[in-house]
This record gives structure tokens, sequence and C-alpha cells, in this order.
């Protein structure tokens, strides 16, 4: 079954790369079509899409199975989001930044990361690795930064601030 085909940019002159999403039970992928000819109503190459917040947590959902299978999130955020980071601008013209940054816990300092949207939101598809019984995360995370997350970087900071490990494009 094909959920959506999506123009993703032109190839040459004539013809251009589409992109499809297919879900059949446990085998759910994206996968580049062959081309097809241009049109006047597609958009041109590496013009950001805009998707929905629930398409998006649609296929990053999806990214994330496709590397995590039914394992754990703990400890994964990096194997996840950097190819999740590419394959968002690349196939789905979706602009995001790699965003790492110190949190602590306790007495434990670990780094996590996330990817951030323009407007700001992150987009964090390990988010379930920080549930407790008080605290429960969704798989992924659309939204603001969580409060929690703030809190964890104030206390891996030396003076209270917010700090960032590293933004990146």
């Amino acid at each position: 079954m094909l959920d959506f085909i999506l123009v993703s940019g032109l190839v040459d002159e004539t013809h251009l790369i589409a992109t499809g999403y297919h879900t059949g039970g446990q085998d759910s992928r994206a996968f580049a079509l062959a081309s097809i000819p241009p049109s006047a109503e597609a958009p041109g190459f590496l013009e950001a899409i805009s998707v929905s917040d629930t398409r998006l947590k649609s296929i990053v959902a999806a990214f994330r199975r496709g590397i995590l299978g039914r394992g754990s999130s703990h400890d994964m955020c990096a194997a996840v989001c950097m190819p999740l980071q590419s394959y968002l601008s690349s196939v789905e013209g979706i602009d995001t930044r790699l965003t790492s940054v110190e949190f602590q816990d306790g007495g434990l300092v670990f780094e996590h990361c996330f990817l951030t949207l323009p407007d700001g939101r992150i987009l964090d598809p390990t988010a379930d690795q920080f549930n407790t019984e008080l605290v429960k995360f969704p798989q992924v995370f659309l939204g603001k930064l969580p409060h929690l997350y703030q809190q964890w970087m104030a206390e891996a900071s030396r003076d209270g601030e917010l700090t960032l490990v590293y933004e990146g494009e």
C-alpha cells in the first residue's frame, strides 16, 4: 500500500524523483520510485516541504522502528537522530538541526541529542528512554523543549545557564 508520493527534487531538466512511503505489516520503509516528468505543480529542487505534525511524527516513528525494531531507545539517540536528520532533509525536504546537549540527573552527566525544527520545537525520537514512574514521554516527542530537559541541562551547566554541546545543520 502506498501512503503518499512526494516530489523531492529535480534530477535534470526533464525528470523528478518521487519518494514513496510503504507500510505493510512489519515492513515499513521509505523508497525512491522511478523518475517521472515534472509538472508545473511540483515543488522545485531543495524546496522545503510543509508537513503536518501528525505526518511528521508518523514518518519519524516508522524511521525509528526501522533502526530500533523492538529494541530499547536507551542510549540510541545519536544512532537514530543522525541518519534521521539526513533522511528528513534529503528525502522529505524537512529542515532540522542536530542538537546535542549535556544532561545531569543526580550525579550522572550524559549527552543527549535530538533534532530542532526551524520554529524552535524539538523532535526527539528517543524521548521515551527517560520514562519513569512519574514522567512519561511518547516514543517520538514533538514540541517545546520539555521542562525536565531544561532542568537537566541547567544542572549539567556550571553556571546554571542552558548550554548546547553541539548544534549543527
